[in-house]
């Protein structure tokens, strides 16, 4: 009886992660990002944008779970989770462009290969303007624009500083905020 009541309503309740992905990936998704000299509205430019993002996120939490907890278990286990759904993500958008479970593998290894190198770059920069806008701008997914740049830089730091500053029950409930994009 469960099985009929969880197919009726859309399936089993899901984790806080899947919304907060979703309310991540929707603002990486905001038209101010792309254009002529900002994130080419590509596979490539869009993981970029997100991983911008998620970077800023998943070092907020491990960030304060680390002040209030003392330890990252807690920040590592909802990091991974985001992971996961975002990954889960991309399967289903290659899916549902037509490709097999062979095209989805090879599709999603470098995906995820891109996320990491990224991820790393952008966390590792996140407290250094020159080299977060060095990260932004040093690939091949656009972002050559150093008005955009410098703005996209400060707008992950402003997001990363008011993460920090905030309460770690707003990451982990998804009512954070973004803050302005200025251009």
């Amino acid at each position: 009886m469960n099985f009929i009541k969880s197919f009726l309503r859309g399936g089993p309740p899901l984790a806080p992660e899947y919304g907060i992905y979703r309310k991540v990936m929707n603002q990486s998704r905001q038209k101010e990002f792309y254009g002529e000299g900002r994130f080419i509205d590509s596979y490539d430019g869009r993981l970029d944008c997100l991983t911008l993002h998620m970077a800023a996120l998943m070092d907020g939490s491990r960030y304060l779970d680390e002040q209030k907890h003392g330890d990252t278990v807690r920040a590592s286990n909802f990091c991974q989770s985001l992971f996961d759904v975002m990954v889960k993500d991309f399967d289903t958008a290659l899916r549902e462009e037509g490709f097999t479970d062979s095209g989805v593998k090879r599709r999603i290894k470098p995906m995820v290969g891109r996320f990491y190198a990224r991820l790393k770059q952008f966390t590792e920069n996140l407290g250094d303007e020159e080299g977060l806008r060095a990260a932004i701008h040093d690939d091949g997914a656009g972002a050559t624009d150093e008005k955009f740049v410098k703005s996209a830089a400060r707008y992950a730091m402003k997001f990363h500083e008011e993460l920090k500053s905030g309460d770690i029950a707003q990451i982990y409930d998804g009512s954070f905020n973004f803050p302005a994009f200025a251009n």
